[in-house]
């Protein structure tokens, strides 16, 4: 069975399954850095808006042997477990008195998203690109968000400006800016994995040692939701304020779409060695969608500016 057989039985499954009047759709989604996933909808009568499943597990489930029936019931249980969860109102989507604050952005790779950029407002930083979104929901329950395209700006009677002012004052505001130490970082590790306590003796005396004795110290930044926290550098004296606290220069790796991580300037820091390690960890650590970037940024601190090195 190929993926095109797959959409269509499993269409006519779910629609055995579902009353007469429910719409189901298949549709192609964009996703960060050129990524096209297949999703499915499912919308019955009187409903305005559904969520997307992405269909690319399921498939591989069926290429395994799952019955598609089985595929069927999990993907209706997620896509109304979804609708629960996440509480969404068209009317007031469109009024931006109320969307306005909850318009935040991120940071994306410029090049790899060209095809994407055409379509939805931004502006260029280096070789990334700032992009706006709608935070639906953020809680215990998950994050829920909606990608700003250029129809929702004649939506709202807005431009890519206020777009910018709605973001830089809600971003910070929303998602909290968290900023931890590399030994900071192990010891969170450890915590979660819950170690036994010989493990725990180890891992606490590494981590002390790593931060104690390193000559290139590293600290980690991003959100408290651990979501698109690579923004965080934007945020208003964010980059002014870790500089005055290192007293230095700094470099800026793009760890991911969701952090950075800062490292202060000193005769031991090389930057031909911060462009490798980038990269490497890039190729070899980091998701496709995730990435954002194989260069490395210089904050001067003398001058408040961001230089990019590659």
């Amino acid at each position: 069975m190929d993926f095109n057989e797959f959409k269509d039985e499993l269409v006519e499954v779910i629609k055995g399954k579902t009353e007469e009047n429910t719409s189901i759709t298949i549709h192609t989604v964009n996703k960060n850095n050129g990524i096209i996933l297949n999703g499915v909808v499912i919308m019955r009568e009187a409903e305005c808006i559904s969520p997307t499943i992405y269909l690319e597990p399921f498939f591989e489930m069926a290429r395994k042997g799952k019955d598609m029936y089985e595929i069927a019931d999990e993907i209706l249980a997620l896509s109304m477990d979804q609708k629960n969860k996440f509480y969404f109102d068209v009317d007031e989507f469109q009024d931006i008195s109320v969307t306005g604050k909850k318009i935040l952005y991120k940071l994306v790779n410029y090049d790899k998203n060209k095809e994407l950029l055409e379509n939805i407002p931004h502006r260029r930083w280096h070789d990334l690109a700032i992009v706006y979104y709608v935070l639906v929901s953020c809680d215990e329950l998950g994050t829920g968000t909606i990608l700003i395209r250029n129809e929702h700006l004649k939506l709202w009677n807005v431009g890519e400006q206020e777009l910018y002012a709605f973001a830089t004052e809600n971003t910070p505001r929303l998602l909290k800016k968290t900023i931890k130490t590399m030994a900071e970082i192990i010891l969170d590790f450890m915590d979660e994995r819950l170690m036994d306590s010989d493990e725990n003796e180890i891992t606490v005396k590494a981590a002390k040692e790593f931060g104690e004795n390193t000559p290139v110290k590293m600290y980690v930044m991003g959100n408290k939701v651990k979501l698109n926290g690579a923004c965080v550098i934007l945020y208003d004296r964010s980059m002014a304020s870790f500089a005055e606290y290192v007293d230095s220069d700094f470099y800026i790796l793009p760890s991911s779409i969701h952090e950075v991580i800062l490292v202060p300037a000193n005769e031991d820091v090389d930057e031909q060695s911060l462009l490798s390690l980038v990269r490497e960890v890039n190729e070899n650590n980091v998701t496709e969608e995730e990435w954002l970037s194989d260069n490395v940024y210089k904050y001067l601190r003398s001058e408040d500016s961001v230089e990019m090195i590659s």
